[in-house]
């Protein structure tokens, strides 16, 4: 048998170190990019030192002076809190890439203090202001050079409501400083106290003589922090990122669908991306010829996604430099929310970094039993609600109509009554009924009474997995209804073609588990401890235990973020999206009490549905699919279309048997020694596997191999004729099954030799054998692909006639002495460290042997 093994053995180690050159050219355009998150850290370094300069009176006076070291080095340093607000304002611009704040840093912080610089060292200023007009220099040059990444721009409203809001703010603080200044101090008249107010918001730059005008220290402070709000509101105004108002649109709904079907099963959280207030970005920029795609949504000025992109891994690439593209071009910081471990790696190769923030638990559903070994606390809890009298009902969503919809939403919004917001972003749909949603299975629990205390609805994953979205119990109804319904599904698995199940997400899984283990260390604990505190609010340790009691495979989820001074932003973001933080509000207050029901989303319209199913291609036909060339490997590609045109000359490629005569081993042992260049009159009929050929033009070789060993084969024009030689160099491939009638002979090397006179293809190889000479070189290609191995490495064969032997003897040597062979289970898996003898007891290909006595 042949097998494509084109991912493990064309992939050379040359090529391996060429992808691993690639990277230090990766890090350093990712060094480069980074500039803007650098400036933005300088400037809020020098805001904290304004702070601390203006609260602490002998650096106050010392920052005062006009000639300080770090003002004559870098940038002014001003001791004011509205100086101080302006920095921030700066530092948060400069962080989301505003073109505005990158020509503001250029003319206001560094353009004029240089021409200050040198105005003062001409007319005979301190000399320090010297290096500080070179380092200055070499700041402008970096600045200038890393213009290309300030991409993202304002908004013309953002502009006039910065600017109304920071005139109105002025006069309040121009009218409210005169009138504290007037009542409080001293001050010769209402002008002069007025300039007074302008000269503290400005720094002390001496627009009054100190004399004339005194004012308490709490005045100061008030007015150094009302202008502080102002600048900081006025430039929130200014810089915050326009809002994303592009939702998923029927082309990007349909084109998401069509990519499930087809790449759906490398993530559970690919439903979701069928979100509506969620967004998508294409690889091409074009939902008709995407292959892979980013779903995110935009919260604050974060573009946060979920999940693993869309579409073809191979793709994925491309589809984040795309979002990456457009978050630059919008001043959004980048993060991910949930990705798998495929999309870490993607998000990963892309320039972000990946944490695990938990695990999701898998059930197999071909292997999950309620008598299995751990499950006792949940079998006596099924147990226990079925001799009550509950039962359940599994049901597709397109088997029930929108009044049954809408009896479950009114009972999960009784059930929840104002216990707190609805939550789910990654792993949440946000909508209950909706008729595109038909594949999604809805299991509920009813009570003796038929009234029903409890629900589950799973979306689809893939081709037969399904992903828990809702999940919502009367919290009247006995324990253990989850369990209940959690069973019955797996009960009903076959009949859905369902094979996995995907619960809920736990959040730092790993740190509950770790802490509570014996001999955890003392930040382990500790780490569990304020988790145990924060579940008291976010249930995370209960969603742990409920999963764990499944005895579940646990796969990790990654949180990805660009840079590490992102981190702040990114984790209100994500909470705010997965509903653990909510952003206070007077819409938040006026529906306090009143929480939306279980698929608040809006659900889709008749028109809206058919236009997104008529935008949907028809599933491709399974068998006509595997039978395409497309897609196929250029090898695989050019042997199929060999086989048809042998099909259509008549000539079948796998005939049921062919005469053969001699096995290669027994045609060398019957010609001994021979002398070069013989002949020995003998015809054989052999058969094997084309491992080696030569291509002389009227005359070929070939080494074939059948399970005694290799012999050489010679096709030669005047044995063959020519329409039998032309058939043999464009028919028979490397890894045919070919059977060859003709005479011994040595060659004039010495070779032994079947000259042919006739040939027939036994078995066509559709999948080319990997490297003729070094075989499977990856030890793990060498497990998943045994069969290979046994083809292409001749030692690989004599271990398995070895083990055969040895466990043929063994068997034999047992049985003469009396014992009988017994069947036991196998008592666990085979260690990597057993010897071939240990492997035979241990995994049970020998049974346990009892002596008759």
């Amino acid at each position: 048998m042949a097998v494509d093994l084109n991912t493990s053995a064309e992939r050379t180690p040359a090529d391996k170190a060429e992808a691993g050159a690639e990277k230090p050219v990766r890090t350093r355009l990712l060094r480069d990019d980074r500039w803007p998150d650098w400036l933005a850290t300088a400037m809020f370094a020098f805001a904290a030192l304004v702070v601390v300069a203006t609260f602490i009176p002998p650096l106050r006076r010392y920052f005062l002076r006009w000639h300080d070291v770090i003002s004559m080095l870098t940038i002014p340093i001003v001791p004011n809190l509205v100086y101080a607000a302006l920095l921030i304002a700066m530092g948060i611009a400069l962080r989301r890439r505003l073109r505005t704040a990158w020509w503001l840093l250029i003319i206001w912080w560094i353009i004029l203090p240089q021409l200050g610089r040198i105005y003062s060292i001409t007319t005979g200023g301190p000399r320090l202001q010297i290096v500080g007009l070179v380092i200055m220099s070499v700041v402008l040059v970096i600045v200038w050079r890393a213009r290309s990444q300030f991409l993202a721009h304002g908004v013309m409203r953002n502009l006039i409501a910065a600017i109304i809001c920071f005139l109105v703010g002025l006069l309040v603080i121009l009218v409210l400083g005169t009138w504290l200044v007037n009542t409080f101090g001293t001050a010769p008249d209402l002008s002069t106290a007025t300039l007074h107010v302008v000269d503290k918001l400005l720094g002390e730059v001496g627009l009054t003589r100190p004399d004339e005008v005194t004012s308490p220290l709490w005045v100061t402070i008030l007015l150094d922090l009302l202008g502080a709000a102002t600048i900081l509101t006025s430039t929130y105004l200014l810089f915050k990122p326009p809002p994303e108002t592009k939702t998923l649109s029927a082309v990007d709904e349909a084109r998401v669908r069509t990519l499930l079907r087809t790449f759906g099963d490398s993530d559970s959280l690919g439903y979701f991306a069928t979100r509506r207030d969620k967004s998508i970005v294409w690889n091409t920029g074009e939902p008709a010829t995407a292959q892979a795609g980013v779903s995110y949504r935009v919260i604050g000025s974060v573009s946060l996604a979920s999940g693993n992109p869309v579409g073809d891994p191979e793709h994925w690439g491309s589809a984040i430099e795309r979002w990456r593209a457009k978050a630059r071009a919008n001043g959004w910081s980048l993060a991910v929310m949930g990705a798998g471990e495929l999309g870490a790696a993607a998000y990963t190769e892309a320039g972000l970094t990946a944490f695990e923030i938990g695990d999701e638990a898998i059930l197999d559903m071909r292997s999950f039993s309620l008598n299995g070994p751990g499950m006792k606390s949940v079998r006596q809890s099924v147990s226990r609600l079925q001799r009550r009298g509950y039962t359940t009902n599994v049901v597709r969503h397109g088997d029930l109509d929108p009044a049954q919809f809408d009896a479950l939403s009114s009972s999960a919004a009784r059930w929840r009554g104002d216990g707190g917001d609805e939550r789910g972003f990654s792993m949440a749909l946000g909508r209950l009924g909706d008729p595109l949603d038909s594949q999604c299975v809805l299991v509920e629990a009813h009570d003796v009474d038929g009234t029903l205390h409890g629900f589950l609805s799973f979306v689809p994953w893939g081709r037969n997995g399904l992903s828990l979205d809702l999940m919502r119990r009367d919290p009247t109804a006995d324990n253990g209804l989850v369990e209940l319904m959690v069973a019955s599904l797996a009960d009903r698995a076959a009949a859905f073609s369902v094979g996995r199940v995907s619960l809920n997400f736990a959040m730092f899984r790993e740190a509950f588990e770790r802490g509570a283990q014996i001999g955890a260390g003392p930040i382990a604990r500790l780490w569990r401890q304020a988790l145990l505190v924060a579940s008291r609010n976010w249930q995370l340790e209960s969603l742990y235990r409920s999963n764990a009691k499944y005895q579940p495979e646990w796969q990790p989820r990654y949180i990805c973020f660009e840079y590490t001074s992102d981190l702040p932003r990114v984790g209100t973001a994500a909470g705010s999206a997965e509903g653990f933080l909510t952003r206070p509000s007077l819409a938040t207050l006026h529906r306090h009490g009143k929480e939306p029901a279980a698929g608040a989303l809006e659900r889709a319209g008749e028109a809206y549905a058919a236009e997104v199913t008529a935008q949907i291609p028809e599933e491709p036909d399974a068998v006509a699919e595997a039978m395409s060339l497309e897609g196929l490997p250029e090898q695989v590609r050019v042997r199929r279309e060999k086989l048809m045109r042998l099909r259509e000359q008549g000539i079948n490629p796998f005939p049921v048997t062919f005469p053969r005569s001699h096995t290669l081993a027994q045609v060398r042992a019957e010609a001994g020694e021979l002398p070069p260049d013989t002949r020995t009159g003998r015809q054989v009929s052999v058969a094997g596997r084309v491992i080696l050929s030569r291509d002389g033009g009227k005359l070929c070789f070939a080494t074939l191999r059948d399970g005694s060993g290799d012999l050489q084969i010679m096709i030669a024009l005047d044995a063959v004729g020519p329409e039998v030689l032309r058939r043999w160099r464009h028919d028979v491939d490397l890894g045919d099954h070919v059977g060859v009638i003709g005479e011994v002979i040595t060659t004039k090397r010495g070779e032994l030799t079947v000259r042919a006179e006739s040939y027939e293809i036994t078995a066509k190889s559709i999948r080319p054998l990997p490297d003729k000479h070094k075989g499977l070189t990856d030890p793990e290609a060498r497990v998943r692909a045994r069969y290979v191995d046994l083809i292409v490495r001749p030692e690989a064969r004599e271990i398995a006639y070895v083990r055969a032997a040895v466990v043929r003897s063994v068997r034999d040597s047992l049985q003469n002495r009396g014992f009988t062979e017994v069947e036991t289970p196998m008592p666990g898996p085979l260690r990597p460290t057993s010897t071939p003898m240990t492997s035979i007891f241990t995994c049970g290909l020998l049974p346990s042997c009892i002596s008759s006595a």
